[in-house]
Formats: structure tokens, C-alpha cells, sequence
């Protein structure tokens, strides 16, 4: 008879282990978009947010409550130790990026995988669960990847604390990111020209950045508000007689790889030659990668102060 109750009591008590902790995922979203492009610093991550509940319930005591810890990992990647996302088609370049987690207070970063998070509180229900799950891509890892279409799998799994070794609660999330094709000019000043050794010529010469995604190349369009690379005297109303000044526009590569160089534009003509843009909004890991030369001959001006308004167009290649 002995024999018989140890038997029933041994299944009574793996029956009801599971009902003493029970988590579930609910409302996770099937997928995430990484976006921000508009209007970011360059600093700001590229980011994807998704709020939804985990509900993870045990008794009363504190032997058997509802606190949990979460971990995440990617799907289909063996091996892997970190978080990444792979580029469509035949690029194999892998972006990192980071998963931050919060039930409440701010966000804990996810070490990948092989770690469970800290603990956080059980919760019974979505108006005590409510959590937080954000996905980072920074600017650092941003500037040497190509422009295109980036996709990845996430799994996030949920476990009780006091029961890591049995089953816990796993959800797939699909995340995309499109790196599209960008250019941005910047750190273009006003110039005054000035003498050149004494001489008829006048020159200025300043710096600038040209940004590109992926450091592809780009192309320079310039434009006069003269309809001409005509510098107008102040308080005249027409070029008649000598009252313009024709000026000449030269920009030139000085970044730090090998690039065609520099070339005289035409007005509103867009540039024969290319350059590498820099990796980095506002080129601040190398300095500025472009120069422009504004020239003129003063020889048959009048006297007086002249001005024109320049505009610089940069286009992706």
C-alpha cells in the first residue's frame, strides 16, 4: 500500500507545479519599423517603440510568486552573439543594434541571448503589466551601411523566476529598417571677397560638408540669383553697362579618400565629376570633405559694393 501513495503524490505534485507561475505575451506586435530619419541629430539613434502587456501570476507566498525575467534573441541565426540585422539581396553587411526592455521605470539594455534580464514585478492583468520593448540602430553603426532594405527576426521569451527551467513564454517580431538614399550639405557661410596679392582678382574660399549615406557620391548643381554668375552692385537694378561683375565658381574634394578633382561649374549645369560624401552628418569624425572658390575681375567694375545670392544643390549619385 505504501508503494501506491508515494506514486499519487509524486504526480499530484508535478501537475501542479505549472499552475504556480503562468507568464504570457499579450498584444506583442508581430512587427517593428525602425524609423526617424526627419529631422534626427547626429547623435539620435534610429529607434522603433512597441508598448503591449506580460501577465506572470503564482501564489501568494513568496516562494511561488509572479516576478519574471526576459531575454532576447534572433531567429534563424545560428551562432549568433549579437544583435543584428541583415540587408536584403546580395549585401551581406549586418547592422547592429540594441533592445532595451521596461516594465515601468526606465529602459534596461538586453544582453543577447545567453542572459536573463533583471528581475521584474509580476503582475496580474495589462493594467499592472504594461511593458515597453524599443529597438536602437545608432548613427555610428548607420555610416558605413548602404542605403536599402534591412530585416530581422527577434525573439523575445518570458520565464517566472522560481521556474527558469520549465517552458516559458517565446514571441516572434519581424523588424525592418529602410536606409534610403540621402544627401545633406552643410557649414556653407557667406563670403566677402577680397584682393589677391594686391591685384584685379578677388577670391574667397571656404569649407563645407556634403553627407551621404553609405559615403555613396553625389553631384553639385550651383545657381545664380542673376540667372549667371553675375555679381550685381548695390542699388542698381540691371547688369547695363558695368555695373556686373562675372565671377567664377570652383569646388573641389579635400576629403581623405581618393576622388575625381575639382571642377569650374556652370550655371544651374549640374557637376560632370562625383565625390564621396562623408559617412557622418556634418562630418564630424574627419572634418569637412568639399571646398569652394568664389573668383572675380574687378578690372572693368565701377566702384561700389556688388552681391549675389549662390545656391548649392547636392544630389545622390
Amino acid at each position: 500500500m505504501s508503494k501506491v501513495k508515494n506514486a499519487v503524490w509524486a504526480a499530484i505534485m508535478l501537475l501542479s507545479v505549472p499552475a504556480m507561475a503562468e507568464v504570457a505575451i499579450v498584444n506583442p506586435p508581430s512587427t517593428m519599423v525602425l524609423k526617424g530619419w526627419s529631422g534626427i541629430s547626429a547623435s539620435s539613434d534610429i529607434i522603433a517603440d512597441a508598448d503591449f502587456c506580460i501577465i506572470s501570476t503564482g501564489e501568494e507566498s513568496g516562494a511561488f510568486n509572479g516576478d519574471y525575467r526576459v531575454k532576447a534573441f534572433l531567429a534563424s541565426e545560428p551562432g549568433a552573439r549579437d544583435f543584428y540585422l541583415r540587408a536584403e539581396g546580395a549585401n551581406i553587411f549586418k547592422l547592429p543594434f540594441s533592445v532595451y526592455f521596461k516594465q515601468g521605470g526606465g529602459y534596461d539594455e538586453l544582453s543577447y541571448d545567453d542572459r536573463w534580464s533583471d528581475l521584474y514585478n509580476e503582475a496580474d492583468g495589462c493594467g499592472n503589466g504594461g511593458v515597453s520593448l524599443r529597438l536602437a540602430v545608432s548613427q555610428s553603426a548607420i555610416k558605413d551601411a548602404l542605403p536599402g532594405n534591412y530585416r530581422g527576426n527577434l525573439i523575445l521569451e518570458a520565464r517566472n523566476f522560481k521556474f527558469l527551467v520549465l517552458p516559458g513564454e517565446k514571441e516572434s517580431i519581424n523588424i525592418a529598417l529602410n536606409i534610403p538614399r540621402l544627401v545633406q550639405i552643410s557649414d556653407v557661410k557667406d563670403m566677402r571677397l577680397t584682393p589677391v596679392n594686391n591685384s584685379m582678382t578677388l577670391r574667397d574660399r571656404q569649407n563645407f560638408c556634403v553627407y551621404s549615406t553609405g559615403g555613396h557620391d553625389f553631384s553639385i548643381t550651383a545657381s545664380s540669383l542673376q540667372n549667371g554668375f553675375q555679381l550685381q552692385q548695390q542699388g542698381s537694378s540691371s547688369c547695363s553697362g558695368n555695373q556686373c561683375m562675372d565671377y567664377q565658381v570652383q569646388v573641389d574634394y579635400v576629403g581623405d579618400q581618393q576622388a575625381d578633382p575639382g571642377e569650374q561649374l556652370q550655371n544651374n549645369v549640374v557637376s560632370s565629376h562625383r565625390w564621396p560624401g562623408a559617412k557622418t552628418k556634418y562630418c564630424r569624425d574627419k572634418g569637412n570633405n568639399m571646398a569652394l572658390t568664389i573668383s572675380a575681375d574687378q578690372a572693368n567694375a565701377a566702384p561700389g559694393v556688388y552681391r549675389d545670392t549662390l545656391t548649392l544643390t547636392v544630389r545622390p549619385d
